[in-house]
Protein backbone atom coordinates (compact mmCIF):
# COMPACT_ATOMS: atom_id res chain seq x y z
CA UNK A 1 0.00 0.00 0.00
CA UNK A 2 1.25 3.51 -0.75
CA UNK A 3 -0.88 5.28 1.85
CA UNK A 4 -3.04 7.08 -0.74
CA UNK A 5 -6.82 7.08 -0.31
CA UNK A 6 -8.72 4.73 -2.60
CA UNK A 7 -10.37 5.79 -5.84
CA UNK A 8 -13.87 5.28 -4.40
CA UNK A 9 -13.07 7.26 -1.26
CA UNK A 10 -11.73 10.23 -3.22
CA UNK A 11 -14.61 10.11 -5.72
CA UNK A 12 -17.15 9.92 -2.89
CA UNK A 13 -15.59 12.92 -1.21
CA UNK A 14 -15.81 14.94 -4.42
CA UNK A 15 -19.43 13.91 -5.05
CA UNK A 16 -20.36 15.34 -1.64
CA UNK A 17 -19.77 18.76 -3.18
CA UNK A 18 -22.98 18.28 -5.16
CA UNK A 19 -25.79 20.29 -3.56
CA UNK A 20 -29.44 19.24 -3.76
CA UNK A 21 -29.91 21.00 -7.08
CA UNK A 22 -26.60 19.68 -8.41
CA UNK A 23 -27.63 16.14 -7.57
CA UNK A 24 -30.87 16.56 -9.52
CA UNK A 25 -28.89 17.84 -12.51
CA UNK A 26 -26.39 15.01 -12.14
CA UNK A 27 -29.17 12.43 -11.87
CA UNK A 28 -30.82 13.85 -15.00
CA UNK A 29 -27.54 13.58 -16.91
CA UNK A 30 -27.10 9.97 -15.72
CA UNK A 31 -30.64 9.01 -16.79
CA UNK A 32 -30.06 10.57 -20.20
CA UNK A 33 -27.13 8.21 -20.64
CA UNK A 34 -29.85 5.78 -21.71
CA UNK A 35 -29.77 7.59 -25.07
CA UNK A 36 -26.11 6.62 -25.42
CA UNK A 37 -27.00 3.08 -24.46
CA UNK A 38 -29.83 3.01 -26.98
CA UNK A 39 -27.47 4.11 -29.74
CA UNK A 40 -24.62 1.75 -28.81
CA UNK A 41 -26.84 -1.33 -28.50
CA UNK A 42 -29.58 -0.29 -30.91
CA UNK A 43 -27.19 0.19 -33.81
CA UNK A 44 -26.33 -3.53 -33.72
CA UNK A 45 -29.97 -4.58 -33.39
CA UNK A 46 -30.95 -2.29 -36.27
CA UNK A 47 -28.12 -3.63 -38.44
CA UNK A 48 -29.36 -7.16 -37.80
CA UNK A 49 -32.94 -6.22 -38.67
CA UNK A 50 -31.98 -4.26 -41.79
CA UNK A 51 -29.73 -6.98 -43.22
CA UNK A 52 -32.20 -9.76 -42.53
CA UNK A 53 -35.08 -7.66 -43.96
CA UNK A 54 -33.08 -6.90 -47.11
CA UNK A 55 -32.27 -10.58 -47.51
CA UNK A 56 -36.01 -11.30 -47.24
CA UNK A 57 -36.79 -8.55 -49.81
CA UNK A 58 -39.48 -7.15 -47.47
CA UNK A 59 -39.84 -3.51 -48.63
CA UNK A 60 -42.74 -2.59 -46.30
CA UNK A 61 -40.82 -3.71 -43.23
CA UNK A 62 -37.73 -1.91 -44.48
CA UNK A 63 -39.65 1.40 -44.86
CA UNK A 64 -41.23 1.00 -41.42
CA UNK A 65 -37.79 0.37 -39.87
CA UNK A 66 -36.43 3.45 -41.65
CA UNK A 67 -39.19 5.65 -40.19
CA UNK A 68 -38.73 4.29 -36.69
CA UNK A 69 -34.97 4.77 -36.87
CA UNK A 70 -35.36 8.37 -38.11
CA UNK A 71 -37.66 9.27 -35.21
CA UNK A 72 -35.40 7.50 -32.72
CA UNK A 73 -32.36 9.32 -34.13
CA UNK A 74 -34.02 12.69 -33.49
CA UNK A 75 -34.88 11.73 -29.90
CA UNK A 76 -31.35 10.44 -29.32
CA UNK A 77 -29.85 13.63 -30.73
CA UNK A 78 -31.93 15.85 -28.43
CA UNK A 79 -31.10 13.57 -25.49
CA UNK A 80 -27.38 13.88 -26.28
CA UNK A 81 -27.61 17.66 -26.19
CA UNK A 82 -29.57 17.72 -22.91
CA UNK A 83 -27.28 15.12 -21.33
CA UNK A 84 -24.15 17.08 -22.21
CA UNK A 85 -25.63 20.34 -20.89
CA UNK A 86 -26.75 18.82 -17.58
CA UNK A 87 -23.45 16.99 -17.13
CA UNK A 88 -21.32 20.08 -17.75
CA UNK A 89 -23.54 22.29 -15.60
CA UNK A 90 -23.49 19.93 -12.60
CA UNK A 91 -19.75 19.29 -12.89
CA UNK A 92 -18.99 23.02 -13.18
CA UNK A 93 -21.08 23.80 -10.11
CA UNK A 94 -19.31 21.06 -8.14
CA UNK A 95 -15.93 22.33 -9.34
CA UNK A 96 -16.89 25.79 -8.13
CA UNK A 97 -17.70 24.33 -4.71
CA UNK A 98 -14.30 22.65 -4.44
CA UNK A 99 -12.54 25.81 -5.65
CA UNK A 100 -14.41 28.01 -3.14
CA UNK A 101 -13.62 25.64 -0.27
CA UNK A 102 -9.96 25.45 -1.24
CA UNK A 103 -9.70 29.23 -1.60
CA UNK A 104 -11.34 29.72 1.79
CA UNK A 105 -9.00 27.16 3.37
CA UNK A 106 -5.98 28.83 1.74
CA UNK A 107 -7.04 32.12 3.31
CA UNK A 108 -7.41 30.46 6.72
CA UNK A 109 -4.15 28.53 6.80
CA UNK A 110 -1.97 29.36 9.79
CA UNK A 111 0.41 32.12 8.78
CA UNK A 112 3.48 30.01 9.48
CA UNK A 113 2.09 27.22 7.28
CA UNK A 114 1.36 29.66 4.45
CA UNK A 115 4.90 31.07 4.75
CA UNK A 116 6.34 27.59 4.18
CA UNK A 117 4.32 27.06 0.97
CA UNK A 118 5.23 28.82 -2.26
CA UNK A 119 2.50 31.10 -3.55
CA UNK A 120 2.94 29.65 -7.06
CA UNK A 121 2.20 26.16 -5.73
CA UNK A 122 -0.93 27.38 -3.93
CA UNK A 123 -2.09 29.16 -7.08
CA UNK A 124 -1.61 25.93 -9.04
CA UNK A 125 -3.63 23.93 -6.52
CA UNK A 126 -6.40 26.54 -6.54
CA UNK A 127 -6.63 26.65 -10.33
CA UNK A 128 -5.42 23.70 -12.39
CA UNK A 129 -5.65 21.03 -9.68
CA UNK A 130 -9.27 21.81 -8.77
CA UNK A 131 -10.29 21.56 -12.42
CA UNK A 132 -8.40 18.32 -12.98
CA UNK A 133 -9.56 16.68 -9.74
CA UNK A 134 -13.25 17.09 -10.60
CA UNK A 135 -12.72 15.18 -13.84
CA UNK A 136 -12.53 12.17 -11.54
CA UNK A 137 -16.29 12.39 -10.95
CA UNK A 138 -16.94 12.74 -14.66
CA UNK A 139 -14.70 9.74 -15.43
CA UNK A 140 -16.15 7.61 -12.65
CA UNK A 141 -19.83 8.15 -13.49
CA UNK A 142 -19.98 8.95 -17.17
CA UNK A 143 -17.10 6.80 -18.40
CA UNK A 144 -16.36 3.92 -16.06
CA UNK A 145 -19.95 3.50 -14.84
CA UNK A 146 -21.48 3.78 -18.31
CA UNK A 147 -18.94 1.36 -19.82
CA UNK A 148 -19.81 -1.23 -17.19
CA UNK A 149 -23.56 -0.97 -17.91
CA UNK A 150 -22.89 -1.06 -21.67
CA UNK A 151 -20.82 -4.21 -21.25
CA UNK A 152 -23.55 -6.03 -19.30
CA UNK A 153 -26.37 -5.06 -21.68
CA UNK A 154 -24.30 -5.97 -24.75
CA UNK A 155 -23.38 -9.29 -23.14
CA UNK A 156 -27.06 -10.08 -22.62
CA UNK A 157 -27.71 -9.47 -26.32
CA UNK A 158 -24.71 -11.65 -27.30
CA UNK A 159 -26.00 -14.54 -25.20
CA UNK A 160 -29.11 -14.58 -27.39
CA UNK A 161 -26.91 -14.97 -30.48
CA UNK A 162 -24.24 -17.41 -29.21
CA UNK A 163 -23.75 -18.30 -25.54
CA UNK A 164 -20.24 -19.77 -25.83
CA UNK A 165 -18.75 -16.93 -27.83
CA UNK A 166 -20.53 -14.42 -25.60
CA UNK A 167 -18.70 -15.78 -22.55
CA UNK A 168 -15.40 -15.83 -24.47
CA UNK A 169 -15.85 -12.15 -25.34
CA UNK A 170 -16.85 -11.28 -21.78
CA UNK A 171 -13.95 -13.22 -20.28
CA UNK A 172 -11.44 -11.32 -22.37
CA UNK A 173 -12.82 -7.99 -21.11
CA UNK A 174 -11.55 -8.25 -17.52
CA UNK A 175 -8.20 -9.47 -18.88
CA UNK A 176 -7.97 -6.26 -20.91
CA UNK A 177 -8.84 -4.15 -17.87
CA UNK A 178 -6.57 -5.96 -15.41
CA UNK A 179 -3.61 -5.78 -17.76
CA UNK A 180 -3.74 -2.02 -17.33
CA UNK A 181 -3.65 -2.12 -13.55
CA UNK A 182 0.11 -2.67 -13.78
CA UNK A 183 0.39 1.02 -14.65
CA UNK A 184 -2.00 2.42 -11.99
CA UNK A 185 0.34 3.36 -9.17
CA UNK A 186 3.03 4.58 -11.54
CA UNK A 187 0.61 6.88 -13.34
CA UNK A 188 -0.90 8.29 -10.14
CA UNK A 189 2.46 9.02 -8.53
CA UNK A 190 3.91 10.41 -11.76
CA UNK A 191 0.86 12.64 -12.32
CA UNK A 192 1.18 14.09 -8.83
CA UNK A 193 4.89 14.75 -9.45
CA UNK A 194 4.05 16.44 -12.76
CA UNK A 195 1.56 18.76 -11.06
CA UNK A 196 4.15 19.63 -8.41
CA UNK A 197 6.78 20.31 -11.08
CA UNK A 198 4.33 22.48 -13.05
CA UNK A 199 3.73 24.46 -9.87
CA UNK A 200 7.51 24.84 -9.46
CA UNK A 201 7.87 26.11 -13.04
CA UNK A 202 5.01 28.55 -12.45
CA UNK A 203 6.67 29.72 -9.24
CA UNK A 204 9.94 30.51 -11.04
CA UNK A 205 8.07 32.48 -13.69
CA UNK A 206 6.13 34.32 -10.97
CA UNK A 207 9.34 35.24 -9.12
CA UNK A 208 10.99 36.50 -12.31
CA UNK A 209 8.02 38.73 -13.11
CA UNK A 210 7.64 40.04 -9.57
CA UNK A 211 11.37 40.68 -9.13
CA UNK A 212 12.02 41.96 -12.63
CA UNK A 213 13.83 45.10 -11.40
CA UNK A 214 16.32 43.18 -9.26
CA UNK A 215 16.78 40.56 -11.98
CA UNK A 216 17.71 43.16 -14.57
CA UNK A 217 19.87 45.32 -12.33
CA UNK A 218 21.93 42.30 -11.27
CA UNK A 219 22.07 40.94 -14.83
CA UNK A 220 20.52 37.60 -13.81
CA UNK A 221 18.36 37.10 -16.89
CA UNK A 222 20.54 34.36 -18.38
CA UNK A 223 20.93 32.55 -15.06
CA UNK A 224 17.19 32.50 -14.43
CA UNK A 225 16.41 31.55 -18.02
CA UNK A 226 18.80 28.60 -17.65
CA UNK A 227 17.12 27.64 -14.36
CA UNK A 228 13.70 27.89 -15.97
CA UNK A 229 14.87 25.82 -18.95
CA UNK A 230 16.22 23.11 -16.64
CA UNK A 231 12.91 22.91 -14.78
CA UNK A 232 11.05 22.72 -18.09
CA UNK A 233 13.41 19.98 -19.24
CA UNK A 234 12.65 17.93 -16.15
CA UNK A 235 8.92 18.56 -16.63
CA UNK A 236 9.08 17.48 -20.26
CA UNK A 237 10.88 14.27 -19.26
CA UNK A 238 8.07 13.50 -16.79
CA UNK A 239 5.42 14.24 -19.43
CA UNK A 240 7.20 11.92 -21.87
CA UNK A 241 7.27 9.13 -19.29
CA UNK A 242 3.55 9.59 -18.64
CA UNK A 243 2.83 9.55 -22.38
CA UNK A 244 4.81 6.31 -22.74
CA UNK A 245 2.92 4.71 -19.83
CA UNK A 246 -0.43 5.80 -21.24
CA UNK A 247 0.61 4.55 -24.68
CA UNK A 248 1.62 1.15 -23.31
CA UNK A 249 -1.61 0.97 -21.33
CA UNK A 250 -3.64 1.64 -24.47
CA UNK A 251 -1.66 -0.61 -26.81
CA UNK A 252 -1.65 -3.63 -24.48
CA UNK A 253 -5.41 -3.29 -24.04
CA UNK A 254 -5.99 -2.87 -27.79
CA UNK A 255 -3.79 -5.88 -28.63
CA UNK A 256 -5.68 -8.25 -26.33
CA UNK A 257 -8.99 -6.90 -27.59
CA UNK A 258 -7.95 -7.31 -31.22
CA UNK A 259 -6.85 -10.94 -30.80
CA UNK A 260 -10.15 -11.93 -29.18
CA UNK A 261 -12.19 -9.91 -31.69
CA UNK A 262 -10.56 -11.63 -34.69
CA UNK A 263 -10.94 -15.08 -33.15
CA UNK A 264 -14.59 -14.70 -32.17
CA UNK A 265 -15.45 -12.93 -35.42
CA UNK A 266 -13.95 -15.78 -37.44
CA UNK A 267 -15.91 -18.37 -35.48
CA UNK A 268 -19.14 -16.42 -35.88
CA UNK A 269 -18.54 -16.19 -39.64
CA UNK A 270 -18.03 -19.97 -39.67
CA UNK A 271 -21.36 -20.50 -37.84
CA UNK A 272 -23.08 -18.24 -40.37
CA UNK A 273 -21.66 -20.25 -43.30
CA UNK A 274 -22.88 -23.42 -41.59
CA UNK A 275 -26.36 -21.90 -41.35
CA UNK A 276 -26.34 -21.71 -37.54
CA UNK A 277 -26.67 -17.89 -37.64
CA UNK A 278 -28.03 -15.28 -40.03
CA UNK A 279 -25.90 -12.70 -41.82
CA UNK A 280 -27.55 -9.96 -39.78
CA UNK A 281 -26.89 -11.90 -36.59
CA UNK A 282 -23.22 -12.20 -37.52
CA UNK A 283 -22.89 -8.45 -38.11
CA UNK A 284 -24.75 -7.71 -34.87
CA UNK A 285 -22.51 -10.11 -32.96
CA UNK A 286 -19.30 -8.52 -34.26
CA UNK A 287 -20.60 -5.03 -33.45
CA UNK A 288 -21.80 -6.01 -29.97
CA UNK A 289 -18.66 -7.96 -29.18
CA UNK A 290 -16.90 -4.63 -29.53
CA UNK A 291 -19.44 -3.18 -27.12
CA UNK A 292 -18.52 -5.89 -24.61
CA UNK A 293 -14.77 -5.54 -25.00
CA UNK A 294 -14.31 -1.87 -25.82
CA UNK A 295 -15.75 -0.70 -22.50
CA UNK A 296 -12.84 -2.50 -20.85
CA UNK A 297 -10.42 -0.94 -23.32
CA UNK A 298 -11.98 2.45 -22.68
CA UNK A 299 -11.87 1.80 -18.95
CA UNK A 300 -8.15 1.14 -19.26
CA UNK A 301 -7.69 4.38 -21.13
CA UNK A 302 -10.02 6.25 -18.77
CA UNK A 303 -8.24 4.69 -15.80
CA UNK A 304 -5.07 6.47 -16.87
CA UNK A 305 -6.95 9.79 -16.79
CA UNK A 306 -8.44 8.77 -13.44
CA UNK A 307 -4.94 8.37 -12.01
CA UNK A 308 -4.05 11.88 -13.20
CA UNK A 309 -7.21 13.24 -11.55
CA UNK A 310 -6.43 11.32 -8.37
CA UNK A 311 -3.00 12.96 -8.28
CA UNK A 312 -4.65 16.38 -8.58
CA UNK A 313 -7.26 15.49 -5.93
CA UNK A 314 -4.49 14.37 -3.57
CA UNK A 315 -2.90 17.82 -3.85
CA UNK A 316 -6.25 19.59 -3.34
CA UNK A 317 -7.21 17.54 -0.28
CA UNK A 318 -3.68 17.86 1.13
CA UNK A 319 -4.47 21.57 1.63
CA UNK A 320 -8.11 21.09 2.62
CA UNK A 321 -7.06 18.63 5.33
CA UNK A 322 -4.56 21.04 6.89
CA UNK A 323 -5.70 22.62 10.17
CA UNK A 324 -7.19 26.10 9.89
CA UNK A 325 -5.89 29.08 11.76
CA UNK A 326 -7.12 28.74 15.37
CA UNK A 327 -10.04 30.92 16.33
CA UNK A 328 -11.54 31.18 12.83
CA UNK A 329 -13.85 28.13 12.81
CA UNK A 330 -17.60 28.63 12.91
CA UNK A 331 -17.94 26.19 15.83
CA UNK A 332 -15.91 28.25 18.26
CA UNK A 333 -17.59 29.47 21.47
CA UNK A 334 -18.86 33.00 21.85
CA UNK A 335 -16.23 35.65 22.47
CA UNK A 336 -15.95 36.99 26.02
CA UNK A 337 -17.32 40.46 26.69
CA UNK A 338 -14.70 43.16 26.36
CA UNK A 339 -13.56 44.26 29.83
CA UNK A 340 -13.54 48.01 30.40
CA UNK A 341 -10.29 47.93 32.41
CA UNK A 342 -8.52 45.34 30.22
CA UNK A 343 -5.29 46.30 28.43
CA UNK A 344 -5.79 46.99 24.76
CA UNK A 345 -3.03 44.46 24.08
CA UNK A 346 -1.72 41.84 26.48
CA UNK A 347 0.91 39.16 25.87
CA UNK A 348 0.93 36.78 28.81
CA UNK A 349 3.82 34.39 29.44
CA UNK A 350 4.36 33.84 25.72
CA UNK A 351 6.70 31.09 24.55
CA UNK A 352 7.53 30.78 20.85
CA UNK A 353 10.04 28.84 18.80
CA UNK A 354 10.33 29.23 15.05
CA UNK A 355 10.19 25.81 13.36
CA UNK A 356 13.38 24.87 11.52
CA UNK A 357 15.45 27.52 13.29
CA UNK A 358 17.57 27.43 16.43
CA UNK A 359 16.67 24.88 19.06
CA UNK A 360 16.53 27.78 21.52
CA UNK A 361 13.06 29.38 21.75
CA UNK A 362 12.82 32.99 20.61
CA UNK A 363 10.46 33.97 23.44
CA UNK A 364 10.44 32.26 26.84
CA UNK A 365 7.82 33.71 29.16
CA UNK A 366 7.48 37.10 27.42
CA UNK A 367 4.81 39.36 28.95
CA UNK A 368 3.81 42.81 27.72
CA UNK A 369 0.71 45.00 28.13
CA UNK A 370 -0.36 48.12 26.23
CA UNK A 371 -2.85 50.21 28.18
CA UNK A 372 -5.60 52.39 26.64
CA UNK A 373 -4.13 55.54 25.10
CA UNK A 374 -0.56 54.33 25.55
CA UNK A 375 2.12 54.33 22.84
CA UNK A 376 4.65 51.56 23.34
CA UNK A 377 7.73 51.52 21.12
CA UNK A 378 9.69 48.30 20.72
CA UNK A 379 13.36 48.60 19.80
CA UNK A 380 16.22 46.18 19.68
CA UNK A 381 19.02 44.85 17.51
CA UNK A 382 18.34 42.83 14.39
CA UNK A 383 16.97 39.38 15.20
CA UNK A 384 15.77 40.36 18.66
CA UNK A 385 12.14 39.44 17.83
CA UNK A 386 10.55 42.83 17.10
CA UNK A 387 8.67 41.82 13.94
CA UNK A 388 7.76 38.46 15.46
CA UNK A 389 6.25 40.33 18.42
CA UNK A 390 4.16 42.44 16.04
CA UNK A 391 2.96 39.30 14.24
CA UNK A 392 2.02 37.70 17.54
CA UNK A 393 0.02 40.82 18.41
CA UNK A 394 -1.80 40.57 15.05
CA UNK A 395 -2.52 36.87 15.51
CA UNK A 396 -0.36 35.89 12.53
CA UNK A 397 1.71 33.63 14.78
CA UNK A 398 0.31 31.42 17.51
CA UNK A 399 2.39 31.13 20.69
CA UNK A 400 3.54 27.65 21.65
CA UNK A 401 2.51 28.54 25.18
CA UNK A 402 0.82 31.53 26.78
CA UNK A 403 -1.94 33.90 25.65
CA UNK A 404 -2.34 37.01 23.51
CA UNK A 405 -5.41 39.18 24.09
CA UNK A 406 -6.71 42.24 22.26
CA UNK A 407 -9.18 44.33 24.27
CA UNK A 408 -9.66 41.32 26.57
CA UNK A 409 -10.51 38.97 23.66
CA UNK A 410 -8.14 35.99 23.31
CA UNK A 411 -6.59 35.80 19.86
CA UNK A 412 -6.04 32.06 19.97
CA UNK A 413 -9.74 31.15 20.27
CA UNK A 414 -11.52 34.24 18.89
CA UNK A 415 -9.20 35.56 16.25
CA UNK A 416 -11.74 37.36 14.08
CA UNK A 417 -13.34 39.18 17.02
CA UNK A 418 -9.94 40.12 18.44
CA UNK A 419 -8.69 41.39 15.07
CA UNK A 420 -11.74 43.64 14.75
CA UNK A 421 -10.17 45.72 17.55
CA UNK A 422 -6.85 46.32 15.76
CA UNK A 423 -5.42 47.80 12.60
CA UNK A 424 -2.00 47.25 11.11
CA UNK A 425 0.40 49.28 8.98
CA UNK A 426 3.32 47.13 7.76
CA UNK A 427 6.71 48.19 6.48
CA UNK A 428 5.76 47.28 2.90
CA UNK A 429 2.03 47.87 2.36
CA UNK A 430 0.19 45.55 0.01
CA UNK A 431 -2.29 47.03 -2.42
CA UNK A 432 -4.83 44.82 -4.15
CA UNK A 433 -6.14 44.80 -7.69
CA UNK A 434 -8.91 47.35 -8.04
CA UNK A 435 -9.38 51.07 -7.52
CA UNK A 436 -7.83 53.33 -4.92
CA UNK A 437 -11.24 53.58 -3.27
CA UNK A 438 -11.45 49.79 -3.01
CA UNK A 439 -8.01 49.60 -1.42
CA UNK A 440 -8.72 52.24 1.21
CA UNK A 441 -12.03 50.53 2.06
CA UNK A 442 -10.37 47.10 2.34
CA UNK A 443 -11.32 45.77 5.78
CA UNK A 444 -14.09 48.38 6.12
CA UNK A 445 -16.61 47.13 3.58
CA UNK A 446 -19.66 49.34 3.28
CA UNK A 447 -17.78 52.56 4.06
CA UNK A 448 -19.24 55.63 2.33
CA UNK A 449 -17.34 57.69 -0.23
CA UNK A 450 -17.27 60.62 2.18
CA UNK A 451 -15.70 58.46 4.91
CA UNK A 452 -13.10 57.15 2.46
CA UNK A 453 -12.16 60.66 1.36
CA UNK A 454 -11.96 61.85 4.97
CA UNK A 455 -9.61 58.98 5.81
CA UNK A 456 -7.46 59.86 2.80
CA UNK A 457 -7.29 63.50 3.91
CA UNK A 458 -6.18 62.49 7.41
CA UNK A 459 -3.51 60.24 5.86
CA UNK A 460 -2.26 63.05 3.61
CA UNK A 461 -3.26 61.08 0.50
CA UNK A 462 -6.25 63.08 -0.76
CA UNK A 463 -4.17 65.67 -2.60
CA UNK A 464 -2.19 63.24 -4.77
CA UNK A 465 -5.28 61.07 -5.37
CA UNK A 466 -7.19 64.07 -6.74
CA UNK A 467 -4.33 64.76 -9.16
CA UNK A 468 -4.70 61.31 -10.72
CA UNK A 469 -6.77 61.17 -13.96
CA UNK A 470 -9.57 59.11 -12.40
CA UNK A 471 -9.10 60.19 -8.79
CA UNK A 472 -10.41 57.62 -6.32
CA UNK A 473 -11.55 55.45 -9.24
CA UNK A 474 -8.01 55.07 -10.54
CA UNK A 475 -7.28 51.39 -11.15
CA UNK A 476 -3.99 50.29 -9.60
CA UNK A 477 -1.54 48.07 -11.42
CA UNK A 478 -0.18 44.93 -9.73
CA UNK A 479 0.88 45.71 -6.13
CA UNK A 480 0.21 49.40 -6.79
CA UNK A 481 3.32 49.73 -8.98
CA UNK A 482 1.94 52.90 -10.60
CA UNK A 483 2.32 54.73 -7.25
CA UNK A 484 5.43 55.76 -5.34
CA UNK A 485 6.44 54.07 -2.09
CA UNK A 486 5.27 57.02 -0.03
CA UNK A 487 1.92 57.13 -1.84
CA UNK A 488 1.36 53.41 -1.27
CA UNK A 489 2.16 53.82 2.42
CA UNK A 490 -0.27 56.72 2.79
CA UNK A 491 -3.02 54.61 1.25
CA UNK A 492 -2.25 51.95 3.86
CA UNK A 493 -2.51 54.60 6.57
CA UNK A 494 -5.84 55.80 5.12
CA UNK A 495 -7.02 52.20 5.32
CA UNK A 496 -6.06 52.19 9.00
CA UNK A 497 -7.86 55.52 9.63
CA UNK A 498 -11.05 54.17 8.07
CA UNK A 499 -11.00 51.03 10.20
CA UNK A 500 -11.14 53.11 13.43
CA UNK A 501 -9.79 50.31 15.62
CA UNK A 502 -8.59 51.11 19.17
CA UNK A 503 -5.24 49.32 18.72
CA UNK A 504 -2.74 50.40 16.07
CA UNK A 505 0.28 48.26 15.22
CA UNK A 506 3.07 49.87 13.21
CA UNK A 507 5.79 47.55 11.94
CA UNK A 508 8.60 49.91 10.87
CA UNK A 509 6.09 51.69 8.69
CA UNK A 510 8.55 54.33 7.39
CA UNK A 511 11.83 52.42 7.22
CA UNK A 512 11.62 51.72 3.46
CA UNK A 513 10.97 55.36 2.47
CA UNK A 514 13.25 58.23 1.46
CA UNK A 515 13.59 61.20 3.79
CA UNK A 516 10.96 63.36 2.09
CA UNK A 517 8.38 60.58 1.90
CA UNK A 518 9.24 59.49 5.42
CA UNK A 519 8.48 62.94 6.77
CA UNK A 520 5.07 63.10 5.11
CA UNK A 521 4.14 59.57 6.14
CA UNK A 522 5.28 60.20 9.71
CA UNK A 523 3.02 63.25 9.94
CA UNK A 524 0.11 61.06 8.88
CA UNK A 525 1.12 58.40 11.41
CA UNK A 526 1.31 60.97 14.20
CA UNK A 527 -2.27 61.97 13.38
CA UNK A 528 -3.34 58.33 13.21
CA UNK A 529 -1.84 57.56 16.63
CA UNK A 530 -3.86 60.26 18.37
CA UNK A 531 -6.54 58.75 20.62
CA UNK A 532 -5.36 55.19 19.98
CA UNK A 533 -3.23 52.67 21.77
CA UNK A 534 -0.19 52.02 19.61
CA UNK A 535 2.47 49.34 19.41
CA UNK A 536 5.36 50.67 17.34
CA UNK A 537 8.22 48.63 15.99
CA UNK A 538 10.51 51.60 16.24
CA UNK A 539 12.49 53.16 13.43
CA UNK A 540 12.09 56.91 13.40
CA UNK A 541 13.71 58.91 16.21
CA UNK A 542 10.70 61.15 16.97
CA UNK A 543 8.46 58.07 17.34
CA UNK A 544 10.75 56.60 19.97
CA UNK A 545 11.22 59.86 21.84
CA UNK A 546 7.51 60.56 22.03
CA UNK A 547 6.48 57.08 23.14
CA UNK A 548 4.80 56.65 26.51
CA UNK A 549 7.03 53.66 27.11
CA UNK A 550 9.95 52.12 25.27
CA UNK A 551 10.54 48.37 25.46
CA UNK A 552 14.00 47.09 24.56
CA UNK A 553 14.19 43.55 23.20
CA UNK A 554 17.36 41.48 23.00
CA UNK A 555 17.30 37.84 21.88
CA UNK A 556 13.61 37.56 22.61
CA UNK A 557 13.79 39.01 26.14
CA UNK A 558 12.70 42.40 27.48
CA UNK A 559 15.93 43.78 28.91
CA UNK A 560 14.88 47.39 29.52
CA UNK A 561 11.69 49.41 29.88
CA UNK A 562 11.22 53.14 30.39
CA UNK A 563 10.95 56.51 28.70
CA UNK A 564 13.51 57.85 26.30
CA UNK A 565 15.19 59.97 28.94
CA UNK A 566 15.15 57.20 31.58
CA UNK A 567 16.76 54.67 29.26
CA UNK A 568 19.45 57.08 28.10
CA UNK A 569 20.29 57.83 31.73
CA UNK A 570 20.75 54.13 32.48
CA UNK A 571 23.39 53.75 29.80
CA UNK A 572 22.25 50.23 28.85
CA UNK A 573 21.44 48.60 25.53
CA UNK A 574 19.02 51.33 24.53
CA UNK A 575 21.63 54.01 25.03
CA UNK A 576 24.04 51.95 22.93
CA UNK A 577 21.46 51.57 20.13
CA UNK A 578 20.71 55.27 20.37
CA UNK A 579 24.34 56.15 19.86
CA UNK A 580 24.68 53.75 16.95
CA UNK A 581 21.44 54.48 15.13
CA UNK A 582 19.31 57.28 16.51
CA UNK A 583 22.08 59.74 17.34
CA UNK A 584 23.52 59.28 13.86
CA UNK A 585 20.07 59.92 12.38
CA UNK A 586 19.73 63.03 14.53
CA UNK A 587 23.09 64.35 13.33
CA UNK A 588 21.95 63.76 9.76
CA UNK A 589 18.76 65.72 10.42
CA UNK A 590 20.70 68.59 12.02
CA UNK A 591 23.21 68.65 9.16
CA UNK A 592 20.37 68.73 6.65
CA UNK A 593 18.71 71.61 8.53
CA UNK A 594 21.99 73.56 8.71
CA UNK A 595 22.57 73.25 5.01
Amino acid sequence: MNGKPSFLKVAGRLVRYASGRDRILLLGAILLLSANLLLDIGIAAIQEQFIDTINQSNLATLMRLTGICSAAALVVLLSFMAQYYLKRLSIRRMTRGVAEDLFAKTGRLPFRTAEEMHSGDLVSRNSKDTELSMKLVESAIFDLGYNLVLCLVAFGYLVRLNVVLAFVALGAGPLVFLSGRFFDRRLRGLSESILAKEASVRAILQEILQGVQVVRVFGMEEVLVARYAEERKQLNAMLQRRAILNGLLWQVSSFINGVVLIGCGGLMAYYTIQGEATAGGMVAFILLMGRVQWPFVNMSRTWGAVQESLGAADRVFAVLDLPSEPGTESSRPAAPTEAADAPVLALKDVHLQHPGQSSEPLFSGLSLAVQPGETVAVVGPSGSGKTTLARLACGLYEPDQGDVEVAGVPLLTHREEARSHLTYVPQSPYLFSGTIQDNIAFGSEGASRDAIEQAAKLAGAHEFIERLPDGYDTVLTESGANLSGGQRQRLAIARAFLRQAPLLILDEATSALDNESEGRVQEALDTLMQGRSTLVIAHRLSTVRGATRIVVLDRGKIVETGTHAELLARGGLYAHLYELQFAQAEKGELAGAAS
